[in-house]
This record gives structure tokens, C-alpha cells and sequence, in this order.
């Protein structure tokens, strides 16, 4: 199955944002686990790399973030034909169309987002991450060809205790953080 993951899924992660952070860390896993194939956009690493070094106030950290995160996420290129694809549909933000028909290129067959109805006339179906996880949910097991796995044991991983490179970049950007708010 593959998955379109949205900018702002992704920035829920990476800055620990509450409330969405649990959901978006739940479909992460499954990225991981090897249940889903996902995907961002080229054009979201740029926004997550510019985004996540202007909150963390860290190039090195926002660098690090990045380059941990892709070790689980596929890149979905965007394409002079894609702009121009993009720019045909006339949806209201131009962003959403470019991630859209970016999700066309590589098959996608969900779009996971915290904002759904931007993609009201995407032929694929976008989800808030819940909404994917129940999804999954409702199919009772999940399966990588190797082995079945409940979903229920999925979502009860620390995510960060296996993701011990980007356990290291958040435990960093919280410390730095922290400091900042003490200042």
C-alpha cells in the first residue's frame, strides 16, 4: 500500500506537536514496520527542513531530523510536468494540488493529512492519520509478507526506541528547547 504523508503529518512528528503527534507517530510505525510504503513530496523536504530548523532554532538539528526521517519515508518527485498538471486542477491552494498529483505518480492510495478536506476533489482518498489507523484497524491484522502483527501491538510501540538516530535529534532538540524556556 502506498501512502502520500503530508507535510504537516510530518512536522507533528519531528516537533513533537500535541495533540496530533501520537496519531502521526501510529502511521510512522507502520512506514517502518514495512505495512505501508510512504512517501513525502521533494517539495515537503524542503518546507520540513525550513520549518523544523526555524522552530528548533537549529540548522544541525533540523538537519539531523531530516536525514533520520528519510530513512523511513520515500521521496516522490515533482516534476515540470507535475507543476503544470498542478496548476490545471485550479484548486484553491496550489500546494495541495502538487502534493496530489504527486500522490498520482506514485500510486498512492491514501493521503494521510491533518487537513482532508483540502483534497475534497482528489480521486484519492485522503484521511486524518486516525482515520487511516482505523482504517488499518478494520482490516484486523496487518501483514509485510513475513509475519502478522495487530494493529493494537503497532500502536503500543515507542517509536523512538526504535528509531535510536531520531530518538537522539529529539532528545537534543527538547534539551535545546528546554534550555531556551528556562532562559
Amino acid at each position: 500500500m502506498n501512502v502520500l504523508i503530508d507535510t504537516n503529518v510530518i512536522l507533528d512528528i519531528l516537533l513533537n506537536r500535541e495533540p496530533f503527534y501520537k496519531d502521526a507517530e501510529r502511521v510512522l510505525v507502520l512506514s517502518e514496520r514495512g505495512f505501508i510504503c510512504s512517501y513525502i513530496t521533494a517539495s515537503s523536504v524542503t518546507d520540513i527542513f525550513y520549518i523544523t530548523r526555524k522552530e528548533t532554532k537549529s540548522k544541525e538539528v533540523a538537519r539531523k531530523l531530516l536525514k533520520n526521517i528519510l530513512k523511513i519515508l520515500r521521496i516522490a518527485s515533482v516534476t515540470e510536468t507535475s507543476i503544470f498538471e498542478a496548476l490545471e486542477l485550479n484548486w484553491d491552494d496550489f500546494e495541495d494540488s502538487v502534493q496530489y498529483i504527486s500522490g498520482k505518480n506514485i500510486s498512492a492510495d491514501y493521503i494521510v493529512t491533518r487537513n482532508p478536506e483540502d483534497y475534497a476533489h482528489s480521486q484519492i482518498r485522503a484521511l486524518l492519520p486516525q482515520e487511516f489507523i482505523n482504517q488499518i484497524i478494520s482490516q484486523n491484522w496487518l501483514s509485510n509478507g513475513q509475519v502478522q502483527i495487530p494493529i493494537e501491538e503497532m500502536t503500543s510501540l515507542d517509536m523512538w526506541s526504535v528509531f535510536i538516530g531520531l530518538a537522539d535529534a529529539i532528545s537534543y532538540f527538547r534539551k535545546s528547547v528546554n534550555k531556551d524556556d528556562q532562559k
